[in-house]
């Protein structure tokens, strides 16, 4: 048996609350990227008004595109290698969605800098499972009666 080093119940809550405003952040610095990668000021940040829809933020490919073509899940980690959790229903919708999904990785300790740019990788169900460069681990499993 592995043993874990044990949390309270106040750190517990204090992550979750961190989490929260990490994410916050993340997709406000995205927002603003977006409006200022394309010049245009009708991206629409979707979390803001829907928490399940599968992505935050709703943006285009290029200043010339008419309708929102570009849906962006924006995750945020910090330390010297990117990485995230990613929900079925997330998944879901990027598998959807394909070329028109796109995941922007944000890290934290970079947020500030000028003229940082997150990651960003489009079709990430696709992408992210070909590429070589990424580990999935599991972190739960779902069991339902039959």
């Amino acid at each position: 048996m592995v043993h874990k080093r044990k949390i309270s119940i106040e750190q517990f809550n204090r992550n979750i609350e961190l989490q929260k405003i990490y994410g916050d952040e993340a997709e406000k610095f995205v927002f603003e990227f977006e409006e200022r990668r394309l010049c245009r000021s009708d991206i629409v940040w979707i979390s803001r008004f829907v928490v399940n829809e599968g992505y935050d933020i709703a943006s285009y490919n290029s200043t010339n595109d008419c309708t929102l073509n570009r849906f962006i899940e924006v995750k945020s980690y910090d330390g010297d290698k990117p990485y995230f959790y990613w929900s079925k229903d997330e998944r879901f919708v990027a598998n959807y969605k394909k070329e028109d999904y796109w995941l922007y990785l944000v890290d934290r300790s970079k947020i500030a800098q000028r003229g940082y740019e997150p990651l960003m990788i489009q079709n990430p169900v696709s992408n992210l499972d070909d590429s070589g460069e990424w580990f999935t681990e599991i972190e739960s499993v779902k069991y339902s009666k039959l």
